[in-house]
């Protein structure tokens, strides 16, 4: 799992790769609706999944969260 955030475009998204099925990771900041990516299929599982851009200038303020599917507590990280 990890957060990127591009200076271009002032955008931060999240990304996962070898999640398992349901598995999902989100992103977000205050004052912005949170972006997410749930690992849908096995396919999904050996490649990188991304969430959505969330724009603004946050990087200070970023979370990102990984949401197990077996439904075990959120892990969350700030950069």
């Amino acid at each position: 799992m990890e957060i990127r955030y591009s200076t271009v475009c002032a955008a931060a998204w999240g990304r996962v790769w070898h999640a398992r099925v349901g598995d999902a990771v989100e992103v977000s900041a205050p004052g912005a609706p949170p972006r997410r990516v749930v690992v849908r299929t096995t396919a999904d599982t050996g490649v990188y999944r991304f969430t959505p851009m969330l724009g603004g200038d946050h990087r200070t303020d970023l979370r990102l969260c990984f949401l197990p599917a077996d439904g075990t507590a959120r892990e969350c990280y700030r950069p």
